[in-house]
């Protein structure tokens, strides 16, 4: 008897939060355009039948379109935001295929688009805000816009100054609006049946209870590592309530310990750096995973037994600084000091998030923070220009200063960082502040997050820095 009270608690459980879940309307407008008659696509069609189905699963209605025109999106769109202001609920626009910014406005591209130059792109594809206006005007609960749109611009030979990848959109209160790629990045179509994005999006939408913001951060983090940091998802949210795709979110919009858990351990079991192995068994002493981590960590440190400094035997590798007036050596041996989800620290100084935005960077014998633009983003591909204001940090000093920088693509998959930096330090005779300035150097080697090795050239006002400090860092 008590097994058969059990097992109806259960089913009455399960149709209590089926019929939750099915009391609030869910609809999704989905489009998949691949058969582009100039830059033709792989996945988006196969793409939009794995959204499809997934989406069904979660008790979705689905509107779905294969290589739509211009005349069938724009349709598509207007009953798509008639139903979901006559139903309410939770509304759902996915679209996968070529988008394009002009002007800061995204355009989703028809296969039938007759687009021969930029300036004709506004007339001829589909403005993103559109689709975002007419689910806003529904006045629903919930809406999700995914743009898995960031592929390369078609018609980037046509165009002088078409930025790549998508412009960020503001996402309007109870909305949410994600992209394959942070904006003004490229996407890739993907080697296989599905785009790496979606594939990824599939898997986190069926998991049973998680919040829909978890879900992208799963996502997220997944694609940034598949992708060897080269594509890094994001959105823009304004959601206000709850949202779970598959069932219930879990108590207080987590989830629940395992998952966690699970998480965590997925971001750090190939990690070649100690530190994030042993943040795992600081958290979870007695988990899951903590003989893997323990044997991982044990074999990590034997790896490093045969460093060449002592007491290094984790180090990644050796900086060493020379001061060349007077001919000083300094050997120091590089290690993770902090790792946590949202970055990681070196022993050198350097610093930067998961998501390979430099924070800190050293500059011969000073480390230096950004405090407003950007610096460069690691691992290090292609070239690129910016500028940033910065301030010393390691002497407890603070004074703006700026650095602009160039990326430079070399041979064998090198990067070289080529930098002018200004920055007031103190002095060490006098006490006063000192004004510094001069040239840095770096290279970097692809999929290496720390200089193998670089250079700074600084004058200032008193003898000590008109010289040479150099810094090699030999990577194992």
């Amino acid at each position: 008897m008590r097994i058969h009270r059990l097992l109806a608690a259960f089913f009455l459980a399960a149709l209590a939060c089926t019929g939750a879940q099915a009391a609030e309307a869910r609809l999704a407008l989905l489009i998949g355009n691949a058969a582009y008659k100039s830059s033709p696509l792989r996945n988006p069609v196969n793409d939009v039948r794995l959204m499809e189905t997934v989406l069904k699963e979660a008790g979705f209605t689905v509107i779905k379109a294969e290589n739509a025109s211009m005349r069938e999106m724009r349709r598509l769109v207007r009953e798509f935001g008639d139903r979901l202001k006559a139903d309410g609920g939770v509304g759902l626009f996915y679209f996968a295929g070529h988008g394009v910014q002009v002007r800061g406005e995204n355009f989703l591209v028809s296969t039938d688009s007759d687009i021969r130059n930029e300036d004709e792109v506004a007339d001829d594809a589909l403005n993103a805000s559109t689709v975002l206006e007419k689910m806003q005007t529904a006045g629903n609960r919930v809406n999700l816009v995914i743009l898995d749109a960031c592929r390369n611009n078609p018609f980037a030979s046509k165009s002088r100054s078409a930025p790549d990848g998508l412009a960020g959109m503001r996402a309007p209160g109870g909305s949410l609006v994600a992209y394959a790629t942070a904006p003004g990045s490229v996407a890739s179509d993907g080697p296989g049946r599905n785009g790496l994005y979606t594939e990824n999006l599939a898997r986190a939408i069926r998991q049973p209870g998680l919040p829909v913001e978890e879900v992208f951060k799963q996502v997220r983090t997944a694609v940034r590592k598949q992708s060897n940091n080269q594509q890094t998802p994001w959105e823009n949210t304004a959601l206000e309530g709850q949202f779970a795709f598959n069932g219930q979110p879990s108590p207080a919009g987590r989830p629940d310990a395992a998952t966690l858990e699970l998480a965590f351990w997925e971001s750090v079991k190939a990690s070649n750096y100690p530190a994030d192995l042993q943040a795992y068994l600081a958290q979870y002493p007695s988990g899951t995973f903590a003989n893997l981590a323990t044997a991982r960590l044990a074999q990590l440190k034997t790896a490093g037994a045969s460093s060449p400094v002592a007491g290094a035997a984790n180090a990644l590798g050796v900086l060493e600084l020379t001061d060349t007036l007077t001919g000083n050596k300094r050997n120091t041996p590089i290690v993770v000091t902090e790792s946590s989800p949202a970055r990681m620290v070196y022993s050198s100084g350097d610093m930067m998030t998961r998501t390979g935005e430099v924070l800190q960077v050293r500059v011969g014998e000073h480390v230096l923070r950004v405090t407003s633009g950007a610096l460069w983003k690691v691992p290090l591909k292609e070239g690129g220009a910016g500028t940033a204001v910065i301030e010393q940090v390691d002497t407890g000093f603070s004074a703006p200063g700026s650095l602009n920088w160039t990326a430079t693509p070399l041979a064998q998959g090198k990067v070289r960082i080529d930098a002018t930096v200004s920055y007031t330090t103190p002095n060490p005779v006098s006490g006063r502040r000192s004004y510094l300035y001069g040239t840095w150097t770096a290279l970097y080697s692809a999929e290496r997050e720390l200089p193998d090795s670089s250079s700074a050239s600084l004058k200032g006002d008193y003898l000590y820095n008109n010289n040479i400090v150099s810094a090699e860092f030999r990577m194992r």
